[in-house]
């Protein structure tokens, strides 16, 4: 069944799906793990596992809701280093 629908997708649609499928299954593995890019918190491991649940469900709609979650804690990962004052020595 899935040959069937895949002879009638272009190679963007199969890029894309494909990109949000190893999002899906990373986002989640990194929640659970409490790992992405660096430690996380709680609250960021819920976001990514959630975030895994929604591009794992083939609608476009939670695919954004997923990339958004995903998109939230990189951002918060990647202004943490900012934030912080640098070392005195």
């Amino acid at each position: 069944m899935i040959v069937q629908g895949a002879a009638k997708a272009s190679v963007a649609d199969i890029a894309l799906v494909s990109l949000t499928a190893m999002i899906g299954v990373g986002a989640p593995a990194g929640g659970m793990q409490g790992w992405l890019l660096k430690k996380t918190l709680a609250f960021e491991c819920w976001l990514l596992i959630i975030a895994g649940l929604a591009l794992v469900y083939p609608q476009a709609l939670f695919d954004y809701i997923g990339i958004a979650l995903v998109v939230v804690v990189v951002i918060q990962k990647l202004r943490k280093d900012e934030s912080r004052p640098a070392a005195v020595t």
